[in-house]
């Protein structure tokens, strides 16, 4: 059973991860001069620093070299990475021409029918 330090750690992250989460549409609307894909560019240029530094911070590069070898598993990493771009394209699209709402609801009813 997790600790009571566990529980409000979690707590607080899972907290700051909605409100994050709540608040990115209005950021998405300040940048509403910018064509979404170059949003999605942008995004994708950027955090492949900020995953490098994360990965030499935390010292974390054993798993990259097996990876390398497996080409099923890269393959299917490539399938997950196009069809995350595609949905994260067509959130910033929504969110820059007006649907925050539509966006938001789609996101919040997902694998309920």
């Amino acid at each position: 059973m997790p600790s009571r330090n566990d529980q409000r750690t979690g707590l607080a992250l899972g907290l700051a991860a909605y409100t994050m989460w709540g608040l990115l549409p209005l950021y998405w609307h300040l940048l509403d001069a910018a064509a979404p894909s170059e949003i999605l560019a942008h995004r994708m240029v950027w955090s492949l620093p900020v995953a490098i530094v994360l990965l030499a911070v935390l010292r974390r590069w054993a798993w990259i070299r097996p990876l390398l070898r497996q080409p099923r598993r890269l393959g299917l990493i490539l399938v997950c990475t196009l069809v995350i771009s595609a949905n994260w394209f067509l959130y910033i699209w929504s969110v820059n021409d007006g649907h925050v709402l539509e966006a938001s609801f789609d996101y919040s009813s997902k694998g309920q029918l």
